[in-house]
């Protein structure tokens, strides 16, 4: 661990490492660097651009040598002082500090008094930051909320390392811009809880849990970038008895070295299809080698909220012979530049209606089924018009309905990911031609033209 004390200060050589994030304003950065130079003019200043930032402040990091760095965000301004100010910070942080929480709010302008985003800390120590085994800030694939990306590594370390708290540094705090699609504070409260929930690995020294209560069931093709956060959400949950399985359907792109760089924990397999089958092949193949009693769909590209899995078990503890536990969903549009926009909640149909959901050609989500049922119907269909690879979603929820109990949680537990490029939305067209096939099975699921 570096010395406290060897620590170099401004106006010192070695020069300590400053980080400006970006803003969606040029004109931001540029006023914050300014200040910089006016006042650290021995500093190394770094001007971050958006888009996997926290991989830059990593590869800066891993050859940086001092033991404390700043990060400022775009449109603070640094004041007269600052050198002096962080002398006598530096000077009183401990071994067991992992650096000094500026605790100033960001008002996001149109709605001042209203919301406040917390900032996150000024000062950080290299050490803390860069430790095992989450070393290094999230990169986009880990978080894909860039803006909490401070915030995200204070709560992960407040675990093990203590803060040390300032209100009044010389630094002007930064204004943040207000977009008419942007509704910060929903989504904050949304993603906060995510974010402060603690990873809890249990290492693969022992044995993999042989029953546990719910097998978490991830299918992927080609969505390398997207399971990271996925997974992040499973590891997050506050109801530990899980497995997770992780189908890769016969990907072609970096699917594979994602999944080896996963946490190392026990109750996660993943396997690999040498031959892309679609995705009720690949559900069925995840089907035959759950182990727990109850069976939860996951998308590679949506998450889950932390209490997700506690709250449909606990439905489920009272309803042990239902078919399947399902509640309602938050609804995120992502942009061409993978920003994700609050869409709202989406209330599932209740009591559950096959012709209402197949009409409205949206599956309900979250769906945790009874794995024993579900095996009892053979799974998911893969004679569909598309092999299964469309739609079997819906299908299998009309099939199970017609003699099995649904049972509905009425909170959002899970998080849907809009994509422009899904399978779902380039096959669009394909919805008409599945409905006749669908009402041609008579099973009275499908609403009659």
């Amino acid at each position: 661990m570096r010395n406290v004390a060897a620590a170099s200060f401004p106006g010192k050589e070695p020069a300590m490492l400053v980080f400006i994030l970006p803003s969606y304003h040029l004109r931001h950065a540029q006023l914050t660097a300014s200040s910089v130079r006016q006042e650290l003019p021995d500093s190394n200043m770094i001007v971050l651009e958006q888009g996997s930032f926290g991989s830059r402040m990593n590869r800066e990091l891993a050859s940086y040598q001092e033991p404390y760095f700043l990060t400022l965000q775009a449109g603070e301004q640094v004041l007269p002082g600052m050198d002096t100010f962080l002398r006598k910070e530096l000077s009183g942080l401990t071994g067991e500090s992992a650096g000094c929480i500026f605790s100033a709010i960001s008002h996001t302008e149109g709605q001042h008094g209203r919301f406040q985003l917390p900032r996150g800390p000024l000062i950080w120590r290299t050490d803390a930051v860069m430790a095992a085994p989450s070393s290094g800030f999230a990169e986009t694939a880990l978080l894909p909320f860039e803006s909490y990306i401070l915030v995200e590594k204070q709560y992960q370390l407040t675990g093990t390392f203590m803060w040390t708290s300032t209100s009044n540094p010389p630094l002007v705090p930064a204004v943040s811009p207000s977009f008419p699609w942007q509704k910060r504070d929903e989504e904050w409260e949304l993603l906060r809880p995510l974010l402060a929930s603690p990873i809890q690995v249990e290492p693969r020294t022992g044995a993999a849990p042989e029953a546990p209560l719910v097998t978490v069931l991830l299918c992927t093709y080609n969505d390398a970038d997207y399971i990271p956060w996925a997974v992040r959400s499973v590891m997050a949950q506050s109801l530990r008895d899980w497995e997770l399985l992780i189908i890769d359907d016969g990907s072609t792109d970096h699917t594979a070295r994602i999944l080896e760089s996963l946490y190392p924990d026990r109750r996660i397999r993943t396997f690999r299809l040498e031959r892309n089958s679609g995705k009720a092949h690949a559900l069925n193949t995840g089907l035959s080698l759950a182990n727990g009693s109850w069976l939860l769909e996951l998308d590679a590209d949506d998450w889950l909220s932390p209490n997700c899995l506690e709250q449909l078990c606990s439905k489920a503890s009272l309803h042990n012979q239902a078919g399947v536990i399902y509640a309602d969903h938050v609804q995120w549009e992502e942009r061409k530049n993978k920003q994700l926009i609050y869409q709202g909640v989406r209330t599932s149909i209740h009591p559950f209606s096959p012709a209402r959901v197949i009409e409205a050609g949206i599956p309900i989500a979250p769906r945790m089924f009874n794995t024993a049922k579900l095996k009892s119907f053979s799974g998911w269909n893969t004679a569909s018009p598309s092999g299964g690879r469309l739609y079997e979603d819906i299908e299998i929820l009309a099939r199970m309905s017609g003699s099995d109990d649904f049972h509905y949680v009425d909170r959002a537990l899970y998080h849907r990911r809009i994509r422009i490029h899904s399978m779902t939305h380039r096959h669009a067209d394909h919805y008409a031609e599945w409905l006749k096939w669908m009402d041609a099975q008579d099973n009275g699921a499908a609403p009659k033209s």
